[in-house]
């Protein structure tokens, strides 16, 4: 570019439109849109092409104000958005979580003339199923059939994905008989849908028919699969099934990573067996892989909930020897293994330390500790201190706080400073019921 402007050669707009797409994909954002406003002050002016590369790394970048301009700015040079456009758009809004605006975009696309492609179809029916609004999403694929686009494998693996988030198992399997009937050859990642459907709605029966029928077909299960299966069989407590099965990948040539491990170490934990688990960790750093912070979240639970709070203890304090931080998880496992044994004053040191790194206490943070404080009545003034920071915070008191907090309540008597006091943590439900059963003041 500086050696054409030299020999006085005038760069064109399809120049422009190069460079500034090779900088937007180098995530250089500050000197594509620097050459952009350069563009404009040698009255050159951008096409179609140059704003749609704009608004979809703007867009990507969740810069959704900026991309807006740039349509605000195409409307204003007699340029049309297109279905690029657009769909760069919903996919930016989407993926901020602003379904609402991205339906909205949608019928406006529509409404103007600008056909959907498979694409859009694509973005809308995903973020509508991870939504949980499946209803909308298949009418969504209905209208796209309707005006003649063939849905695609990716369209229909979210809508089965949809239909299992939500237990909906009779259509998520009508959907996969419908990839045949449409054409399209059922793949692994189909067959790992469907399989973590029914692992989800605890049909190991179902899910073992589908893992072996695909394989029947000559389909290879992979890492995902196998995981998948492994934590079906542990959430239903059947071990032994989970850890043959984790044989089984290794004799097929599929080499457990570190979330097959974690997800067979958490069953072993939630299924009483913590030895099986620690001998597994063992062999995990035996074979060469280094356990990550949610292997040793599983650990550090697992050892508190058995009474191991020492041995929870020293590990928790050599992580930093293992180049790991810990984060609000594993504070929150620890607090909860303080209060569990009624040592509160470690509890709230942890709770300050949390604070100290500038690590931010989340909800189930401040509800256990407020439940350990109420465990005993002695300690109420404590809790009530947390309750008014936790609410201070944003945060509420969940169904186990509350429960608690009524409980503290009807010990009080007709207390009337007290009672409305408690009123006051508690959510506006809560609070109605019980003031209209208590004590007459």
């Amino acid at each position: 570019m500086r050696k054409m402007e030299k020999t006085n050669i005038r760069a064109d707009v399809n120049l422009y439109n190069t460079i500034i797409d090779a900088l937007c994909k180098e995530n250089q954002v500050k000197e594509a849109m620097s050459l952009f406003e350069k563009m404009l002050s040698q009255n050159i002016k951008p096409d179609v092409i140059t704003c749609n590369i704009l608004v979809d790394f703007l867009s990507k970048q969740g810069r959704m104000k900026d991309a807006f301009q740039i349509v605000e700015m195409m409307s204003q040079t007699g340029l049309k958005p297109n279905v690029v456009t657009y769909t760069s758009l919903i996919h930016g809004l989407c993926v901020l979580g602003q379904w609402n605006e991205a339906t909205k975009l949608f019928s406006e696309m529509v409404s103007r003339g600008v056909s959907p492609n498979v694409q859009t179809y694509n973005i809308l029916i995903d973020y509508k199923c991870k939504e949980g609004k499946i209803d909308e999403a298949h009418h969504i694929l209905k209208m796209m059939t309707e005006k003649g686009e063939e849905p695609n494998i990716i369209i229909y693996s979210s809508l089965m994905d949809g239909y299992c988030l939500q237990g909906r198992m009779e259509e998520a399997k009508r959907i996969f008989g419908s990839i045949i009937a449409r054409g399209h050859e059922q793949s692994v990642y189909s067959y790992s849908i469907l399989i973590n459907g029914y692992c989800k709605a605890r049909k190991m029966d179902d899910a073992v028919q589908l893992f072996n029928e695909m394989q029947d077909k000559g389909l290879k299960p992979d890492i995902i699969t196998y995981t998948t299966l492994i934590g079906g069989f542990c959430k239903v407590g059947k071990m032994m099934e989970a850890k043959d099965l984790v044989k089984d990948m290794i004799a097929r040539g599929e080499s457990p990573d570190l979330i097959t491990y974690s997800t067979l170490m958490d069953g072993l934990c939630k299924n009483d067996n913590l030895a099986e688990a620690i001998e597994l960790y063992n062999l995990l750093e035996n074979n060469g892989l280094k356990a990550n912070i949610v292997i040793y979240n599983i650990i550090l639970d697992g050892m508190c909930k058995t009474g191991k709070l020492f041995e929870a203890k020293e590990l928790f304090y050599n992580l930093s020897t293992k180049d790991l931080q810990p984060g609000t998880r594993t504070y929150n496992i620890m607090i909860k293994g303080y209060c569990k044994e009624g040592m509160l004053d470690e509890a709230q040191a942890l709770f300050q330390e949390m604070e100290e790194k500038s690590l931010a206490p989340d909800d189930f943070t401040f509800n256990i500790l407020v439940q350990g404080f109420l465990v005993n009545e002695d300690n109420s003034h404590e809790a009530m201190q947390l309750l008014n920071t936790m609410i201070e915070k944003g945060f509420s008191p969940n169904a186990e706080t509350a429960l608690m907090l009524v409980n503290l309540f009807v010990k009080a008597g007709p207390n009337c400073k007290e009672m409305e006091m408690l009123l006051g943590f508690l959510p506006d439900d809560y609070g109605k019921g019980i003031k209209s059963e208590g004590p007459d003041c």
